[in-house]
């Protein structure tokens, strides 16, 4: 087992509108003695997050818009551990998880894990093996569906010289879903070890879904701008363009522009469309 005091980590929870008791949950999840600090990134929550124990927090206010990738951003330039490990706040981390992962942590590594179950509230236990044994498998299909499932964004765990080296997360994916397994393939493009600690951890089910918090206008163009992250990240894969963030990352703003920008060229085209599309029917209603 790894030993070197040098070979420590500095926890990230990138955390906008969720209750204390569950971010304590997470918290007290990655207290371990390879845990340097457990920085929690307040973006522009309504109410303030305050009083976690254990935790560092930073209240970020400038950006309307949820944005993980700069959060976890600003978190990596704060992290005084050589290594990073972002956490989502609704996970409850195995107990044996990071010990597990000091086994194989190294500058050439990539550490996850894909085994995530849910855990309803009502079964929420000071027990993680109580809470196990109650928790559902995250994928339809049973238990053997975490293998094949792509969902990797409850824990990551790398080298800060690498992360820095292809200039953190990339803070264009606004908004959720993306950003997380970007950096995955990002790391597997990089030449990295990829290892999955099949380990469970549980994740804290909630009442809605996150796009509830949104208005139905920006909703929509949430909606619109997935779909589109989609092909651009396809295409960054098939591209192997690793690098990203160009003009600069986790600074005082985000680096968000590519979908805003896109959104509001689709927007311009279709009022632009729509003029046009009156004007000809207006010269072709006068026409005898």
């Amino acid at each position: 087992m790894i030993t070197d005091g040098r070979k420590r980590i500095s926890f990230i929870i990138p955390v906008k509108n969720k209750d204390n008791d569950r971010i304590q949950r997470c918290v007290d999840s990655l207290k371990s003695k390879w845990t340097r600090e457990i920085i929690i990134i307040d973006y522009n929550s309504e109410r303030q997050i305050k009083d976690i124990e254990g935790a560092t927090i930073f209240r970020y206010t400038k950006n309307k818009i949820w944005n993980k990738a700069h959060a976890i951003n600003i978190g990596i330039k704060m992290a005084n551990s050589k290594y990073i490990g972002t956490v989502d706040c609704d996970m409850i981390i195995h107990p044996m998880f990071i010990e597990t992962a000091m086994n194989h942590i190294d500058k050439e590594t990539f550490i996850y894990s894909k085994n995530i179950r849910r855990v309803k509230r009502k079964n929420i236990d000071d027990s993680f093996f109580k809470m196990k044994l109650n928790s559902e498998p995250w994928a339809e299909g049973g238990d053997k569906r975490h293998i094949e499932h792509n969902k990797d964004d409850g824990i990551q765990i790398y080298c800060k010289t690498w992360i820095n080296s292809i200039h953190g997360l990339d803070e264009s994916l606004i908004y959720w879903g993306g950003m997380d397994n970007d950096t995955s393939n990002r790391a597997l493009l990089s030449g990295l070890v990829m290892i999955d600690i099949n380990l469970p951890i549980l994740h804290q089910e909630h009442r809605s879904k996150k796009e509830k918090n949104l208005t139905e206008e920006e909703r929509i163009n949430a909606f619109k701008i997935s779909v589109e992250k989609t092909k651009y990240l396809n295409k960054m894969f098939a591209n192997k363009i690793v690098r990203r963030n160009n003009g600069g990352w986790g600074g005082d703003l985000p680096n968000q522009q590519r979908f805003l920008m896109w959104m509001r060229k689709k927007e311009a085209y279709s009022k632009s469309f729509n003029n046009v599309f009156v004007r000809v029917n207006r010269r072709g209603d006068a026409q005898p």
